[in-house]
């Protein structure tokens, strides 16, 4: 409901989703005043027109403010707001997931017109001109508030606490980057291209939070190395911490001494995760350039964050998953305290299903979350001289290979992969096909129990 006091001379159109409730319930106390009766309060959201003619003299001189929101984050917050309260508009209920609405609400007309769900524009501008005088950001709502207090001469500043948590179940959802695919961004800037014109939103795909948790740091060889954990319980973060070396790190001797990688040479490191062997091959060795690949999105944020930590500017970061070609996939965490442990889930009608170490095939039901990756191979990726690839992607190396034996023949790259014990007969086979002979020990000999192993191949004529 809108706001409007005489004695202020100010009016506050409320915009669904946009932290109104909030406002309300602070500037409600001290405003007094809303506009209509208790009758006529539940249509104010879907027709200002109506008290902008009621209000004739008010609306053109008093001081009108209004709050606004990222389009896409919005939309999130608007969807698992009415997930609790589907019966005010049980059109939501035939959409069988965030991604299906997002791809559909916009057909439906009961939907748009809802005031969650209705564009912000057509509530505060009347052909394409804004009639409020003061647009506050939802992303800024305290410092914004704060202005508008200053504007009208409140006698102290009203702190605004964000009252409303949307979620199902009472859950609070996830930033909202987590929830689009491509797809799906392309499809709520064409919805809502006037408010994105107008209030001047993009869509972000940059970092979701703060990195922030523990951070270790250790002497090598010389060289400084400082790592950053979301959370100190992580696999990665205990191990580090506690031997106060690289994760993996016979693994990573045995790539220097065996000249699998080398001073001066190109490489992929698919699925970074936290950057540890990126890190490794770039200032221990010496390597001059790493295209480091890493699908889910908080480990891609981790890995950026590791590398400006260790002030190194060899290495190009890409949020894309390897697979067997150009697609889309899923992204899940299998293990909560292992954030290695991510996997990603093909989907579409020609997705080929990944195999996991117990037989299992993943797919996309065993994740809730909507986090979506692009998908393409290593064919794709590759557009220069590559001479190593580090490889631990999760049960998909035997994909992955398959896909890129033209890369693999023409570059004839030293291989560090992580393998599961039912790929490896197949992964023999291909290593074979390739030319390629193993270096080191092999652990599943020691192991017969393990379920994945690190093998290191070079091509026979390296």
């Amino acid at each position: 409901m809108h706001l409007i006091s005489h004695k202020y001379k100010v009016i506050f159109i409320h915009i669904g989703k946009n932290a109104g409730g909030s406002i309300i319930d602070k500037a409600g106390g001290v405003l007094h005043e809303y506009m209509g009766d208790n009758d006529e309060r539940l249509t104010l959201f879907v027709d200002i027109q109506k008290w902008r003619e009621r209000y004739k003299a008010e609306f053109k001189e008093y001081f009108k403010f209004c709050f606004v929101r990222n389009p896409w984050d919005r939309l999130v917050s608007g969807y698992f707001y009415l997930q609790p309260r589907l019966k005010k508009i049980p059109q939501v209920k035939k959409f069988s997931s965030f991604e299906s609405f997002v791809l559909g609400f916009h057909r439906v007309p009961e939907i748009m017109r809802h005031h969650v769900f209705m564009p912000q524009h057509s509530s505060v501008a009347e052909d394409g001109v804004l009639f409020v005088d003061y647009v506050g950001r939802f992303e800024d709502l305290e410092r914004d508030f704060g202005t508008v207090c200053e504007r009208i001469g409140l006698p102290q500043p009203l702190r605004l606490t964000h009252i409303r948590k949307s979620g199902y179940g009472g859950a609070p959802h996830k930033n909202y980057r987590h929830y689009y695919s491509k797809e799906m961004v392309r499809t709520v800037a064409e919805v809502f291209e006037e408010d994105i014109r107008m209030f001047g939103y993009t869509f972000d795909w940059g970092k979701l939070d703060s990195v922030e948790g523990k951070r270790v740091k250790f002497s090598y060889e010389g060289h400084l190395i400082e790592f950053t954990f979301t959370d100190d319980q992580d696999h990665f973060a205990k191990y580090i911490s506690k031997n106060e070396t690289f994760f993996e790190e016979h693994f990573l001797r045995c790539l220097k001494d065996n000249k699998i990688v080398n001073p001066g040479d190109v490489g992929l490191d698919i699925w970074a995760c936290i950057c540890n062997h990126t890190i490794y091959f770039s200032k221990i060795i010496g390597v001059r350039k790493v295209i480091s690949i890493e699908p889910t999105l908080r480990s891609f944020e981790v890995m950026q964050e590791n590398i400006k930590l260790n002030n190194i500017n060899n290495v190009i970061c890409r949020r894309v998953a390897i697979s067997s070609g150009k697609g889309l996939a899923k992204c899940f965490v299998k293990k909560p305290n292992n954030i290695g442990s991510n996997r990603w889930v093909p989907v579409g009608e020609n997705a080929i299903p990944l195999i996991g170490p117990d037989g299992i095939a993943y797919n996309a039901d065993m994740t809730k979350d909507d986090v979506y990756v692009e998908t393409v191979s290593l064919t794709d990726i590759v557009n220069e001289k590559i001479d190593f690839i580090k490889m631990d992607v999760e049960d998909a190396e035997n994909m992955i290979i398959e896909a890129g034996k033209d890369v693999m023949r023409e570059h004839r790259p030293g291989l560090m992969v992580e393998v599961s014990r039912l790929n490896l007969e197949r992964f023999e086979c291909l290593m074979k096909e390739l030319d390629y002979v193993q270096t080191g020990e092999s652990v599943f000999a020691k192991n017969r129990t393990k379920k994945t192993s690190t093998v290191l191949y070079k091509h026979r004529e390296k």
